[in-house]
């Protein structure tokens, strides 16, 4: 995850002051980035020290993601399969909760939800970030064996 300074886009000129927020993919500068439903932005710093944002790091959000890639389904019926028939192509079991939920946090691993992430090295201190959970064309190309909302380890 990385801490990154995005402006806003007016046209197709960045505008404005620099605005902080996570990026969770890697992004460069440069790339133009979706900030959330109706706005666009252009990166204009990446790797963000923590300590720049430590007093309002808790209010961090996150991107939607950069905009040069097509948008991602989720749909958990279909991300089943897809992780089912890549399974079977790929020859090794089905790691990944057939029904979709992780039971370690309760949500299900193809749709969007909520991650706790440590934000201090030092303090015990927990922020809620968005989490993307795991698309139908993610479920189709790779194995997957972690919940990507707790990080529980399907295998435990």
């Amino acid at each position: 995850m990385q801490i990154i300074k995005v402006k806003f886009l007016k046209g197709d000129a960045p505008a404005g002051k620099a605005y902080t927020y996570y990026s969770l993919v890697a992004v460069a500068v440069g790339d133009k980035v979706q900030i959330n439903a109706s706005a666009v932005g252009v990166v204009v710093a990446v790797d963000v020290p923590e300590a720049e944002v430590a007093p309002y790091r808790n209010r961090l959000k996150a991107i939607i993601g950069p905009l040069n890639t097509p948008p991602e389904t989720y749909d958990a019926l279909e991300a089943t399969v897809a992780q089912s028939k890549y399974c079977l192509e790929h020859g090794v079991p089905h790691a990944a909760p057939k029904s979709g939920w992780c039971l370690r946090c309760n949500q299900n691993i193809y749709l969007p939800g909520k991650k706790a992430c440590l934000i201090s090295d030092y303090k015990v201190e927990r922020s809620v970030l968005d989490s993307t959970g795991i698309s139908v064309e993610r479920a189709g190309q790779e194995y997957i064996t972690k919940c990507p909302h707790c990080g529980w380890n399907f295998w435990e």
